[in-house]
């Protein structure tokens, strides 16, 4: 029998036409046929798969590694500039620290030095001024400095000190002097005579003839004049003798104003003595009551007070 033969069937009398089997089973075939060739794409394609997924897995790891690698680099960099930046930190903090300390160090030694500088003043010069100058100089350098206080507290104290001392015009006191020399040339061992007094003419041309018998011989009496000495103990003095005593009494003053240069108390009140005592003993009252009085205001003032010592302030320095 042949293969049509076996497939085929016999049509049935009468009956509408239907597809036949055959078609069916072509179609089953083709669809069997199909399907076994996908299982063999899918059974050949799966390893490929697979095989991705792997490498896709170990390149993903290989990155992780990468990134791990990459991040402890980064820390460690951080970590290694974070150390530069405390070193660099602590370097600014020392040097600042070091900074502060040469700058206390230079504040002490420029206290120091104008501290023996108003101490020489003192000692030496007897300026007080200039020793104020120094100190004041001194206080402007400790003020508003928290680690110099007790260096600032100790120029203030000397300060106070220095500022309740009465103050010595050296230069006036020694224009006075001057001055004083000056008017010792003036000075006369006899009073000032009288003012000579004035002649009225109208007057004169309704005298009597006695009246101008004396105004005639007025002049006559100029040439002889007389003047009281008004105290026992002025000695009368030829006009060589007065020169000397008067270069006497100058040299004195002098000496006083030496004295007055030199803070010497002592020296000071012997010159202003002895030329008063001069003064009032070889010259009239009424030419020297000018000069006496001056020497007595003189003799009244102190011209060495007493100063103090700077010791407080120099302890205070390291």
């Amino acid at each position: 029998m042949s293969m049509p033969e076996l497939f085929s069937t016999p049509e049935p009398a009468n009956n509408p036409r239907h597809p036949s089997p055959f078609i069916f089973t072509v179609i089953a075939l083709l669809i069997a046929l199909i399907a076994v060739g996908l299982g063999v794409y899918n059974a050949n394609q799966k390893p490929a798969v697979v095989t991705d997924t792997m490498q896709l897995a170990q390149q993903l790891s290989t990155m992780q590694s990468q990134l791990q690698s990459v991040q402890q680099t980064v820390l460690e960099n951080q970590r290694s500039a974070q150390n530069e930046i405390n070193q660099l930190r602590q370097a600014i903090s020392d040097a600042e620290k070091n900074k502060t300390s040469l700058q206390t160090e230079q504040r002490y030694a420029e206290v120091a030095y104008l501290t023996h500088i108003a101490e020489t003043r003192l000692r030496l010069a007897h300026d007080r001024e200039g020793a104020l100058a120094a100190l004041s100089l001194a206080q402007s350098i400790v003020t508003n400095h928290p680690e110099l206080k007790t260096l600032e507290e100790a120029v203030n104290e000397n300060i106070s000190v220095l500022q309740k001392i009465p103050a010595v015009d050296i230069a006036s006191l020694f224009t006075q002097l001057s001055n004083m020399i000056n008017q010792v040339q003036q000075l006369s061992t006899l009073p000032t005579p009288p003012a000579a007094a004035t002649t009225n003419n109208a007057a004169d041309t309704q005298q009597t003839w006695h009246q101008k018998i004396l105004s005639f011989l007025s002049p006559i009496k100029k040439l002889f004049v007389i003047r009281h000495v008004e105290s026992k103990n002025t000695t009368i003095l030829a006009s060589t003798e007065e020169q000397y005593v008067k270069e006497e009494i100058m040299m004195q003053l002098t000496l006083a104003q030496w004295a007055l240069l030199h803070h010497d108390q002592t020296i000071f009140n012997e010159t202003l003595k002895n030329a008063q005592t001069k003064a009032t003993q070889y010259f009239s009252s009424s030419e020297n009551a000018s000069l006496l009085e001056a020497i007595a205001k003189l003799q009244a003032i102190n011209i060495d007070p007493s100063l103090p010592s700077l010791n407080t302030l120099l302890r205070a320095l390291p």
